[in-house]
């Protein structure tokens, strides 16, 4: 009885602990929520630096990226940061997505799948960092260790540290 109750309690704990730790001292993130969802336009983008997260709605790895992405937006937006999750799914499936599951960011729809075309997206999730001109600077292929690629990518362009909250490695 003792063993079963460590192994509940113990990841438990760490999770409090990792929440707790990156809310420590971070206001709430600003929402990007009450914005339609609509195509990806980026030629409007111009003059920031943009990750676009290339992605559908089904896609498990996708929705565990939606903390650092939120991170991202709440970190460096004010830096001059585009985050945006880009899919060709429909404007109503995506809006559902992003409210059902807390996501910050801007939300919009890759019509016909122009932007996955674009960067020869071959797999879900793929993120692409886009300088302040526009040009494609990287693109990184699934979660875990491509975050923190992605991360020092667009910070390298917005002239910042990236940041490691805790020391923890995505």
């Amino acid at each position: 009885m003792p063993r079963t109750l460590a192994l509940v309690l113990v990841p438990l704990a760490f999770a409090l602990m990792f929440t707790s730790s990156l809310a420590a001292g971070l206001d709430a993130p600003a929402t990007a929520s009450d914005e339609p969802v609509d195509a990806l336009d980026l030629s409007a983008l111009r003059g920031k630096v943009v990750v676009i997260e290339v992605m559908e709605t089904w896609c498990g790895v996708c929705r565990n990226a939606i903390p650092t992405l939120n991170r991202w937006h709440q970190r460096y937006a004010d830096q001059g940061l585009y985050v945006v999750v880009a899919s060709p799914e429909t404007a109503e499936i995506l809006r559902r997505y992003r409210d059902g599951n807390n996501l910050v960011t801007h939300v919009a729809v890759d019509v016909d799948a122009a932007v996955a075309r674009r960067f020869e997206v071959n797999a879900y999730p793929t993120f692409v960092v886009l300088d302040r001109e526009g040009e494609p600077r990287g693109r990184f292929r699934g979660a875990g260790d491509s975050l923190a690629k992605v991360e020092a990518a667009f910070a390298d362009l917005l002239g910042a540290s990236p940041t490691v909250p805790d020391g923890i490695r995505f």
